[in-house]
């Protein structure tokens, strides 16, 4: 490692070492996040328990091998600076846990996009983006491995890395631009279903803009050329599992909490939203309401007409006609 500086090995002892402790706080977060799904949804189809534990268990996993490079980096290896700049085990856990996981959210997302969308284009063209989005990773893993060490690993990675951070950019906005568009075109204007549509495309937006913005910062700093593009390769994974939970655990509602508050909302625009107009049609022994453009939530689950009569208390009086009033 003739070629490494001291402020070289600063940075790359920094970045490494940060990564760990940002890897393992994600984890945290994953692990909360797989324990509500766990009480939340217990009826859940099989196939979605096991996509959620399977990648639960798949950064458990990594967080693993982090840490024991890390150890080796940093306690064995203690002032070794061929230890600390050996590749270890992250040419898994940069490229092959990023794009397999990347990968997974990525599909998961052009599932509920070909549920919602008419044509299947979109939800093909995410496929096919992520599929090769991953392939890159796969290429870039092998890459990792025969370099050895990260002060050779430019030599022959650029355009594989470039193609798989750059795939899965483009890809991630894919998803935030079309999946908002799809379901405003499914919206219902029942306020259980606009708040819902509401706040999926919210989460929708802002963990695809996350996850793009991780992959392209990746992508930044390993063509920089900084060091400290291990701190995002390696979290990037943790970036995509705990979105696929942030977007499976919305489903969650807390009683008295926002949603409910921004239902009532727009139950209440909504009441007002629809200008309506009412006639009044008066005879002798008749005065009939009608009334018009009545918003559907009002009328659901009321009778379409009514007729109430009224008369004085003297009964005996036969001479005074009797009233019927209708409202239609």
């Amino acid at each position: 490692m003739a070629d490494t500086t001291p402020d070289d090995i600063s940075s790359l002892a920094g970045a490494l070492l940060i990564s760990c402790v940002v890897n393992w706080g994600l984890l945290g977060v994953l692990c909360v996040q797989v324990y509500v799904y766990y009480l939340a949804f217990p009826k859940d189809r099989k196939a979605a328990k096991l996509l959620i534990y399977g990648v639960f268990l798949c950064e458990v996993l990594q967080t693993i091998i982090i840490t024991r490079d890390t150890y080796v980096a940093f306690a064995s290896g203690f002032g070794n600076v061929k230890s600390l700049d050996s590749m270890h085990t992250h040419w898994f856990t940069i490229p092959i846990s990023g794009g397999i996981v990347g990968c997974i959210g990525q599909l998961y997302f052009a599932y509920r996009m070909s549920v919602v969308a008419e044509s299947k284009f979109l939800p093909i063209a995410v496929v096919v983006l992520s599929i090769a989005s991953t392939s890159a990773a796969m290429v870039s893993a092998a890459q990792f491995f025969m370099a050895g060490s990260f002060t050779f690993l430019r030599n022959n990675t650029l355009t594989a890395v470039g193609i798989w951070n750059g795939l899965g950019a483009f890809c991630d906005l894919t998803i935030a631009i079309a999946m908002p568009y799809l379901l405003l075109r499914r919206g219902t204007g029942l306020s259980n279903t606009h708040v819902l549509i509401t706040k999926i495309i919210r989460l929708t937006v802002e963990t695809g803009a996350l996850t793009a913005f991780v992959a392209i910062a990746h992508l930044i700093l390993y063509f920089a050329p900084s060091i400290t593009f291990i701190i995002a390769g390696a979290n990037i994974a943790k970036i995509y599992a705990n979105t696929i939970l942030v977007l499976l655990n919305n489903r969650l509602e807390i009683t008295n909490g926002r949603d409910a508050i921004a239902r009532r909302e727009y139950e209440s625009a909504a009441e007002f939203s629809v200008s309506s107009t009412s006639r009044i049609l008066v005879s002798r022994d008749r005065l009939t309401i009608l009334l018009d453009d009545l918003p559907r939530a009002h009328i659901v689950k009321s009778r379409t007409s009514a007729s109430v009569t009224f008369a004085r208390n003297n009964e005996e009086d036969s001479t005074q006609p009797k009233i019927s009033i209708e409202v239609v």
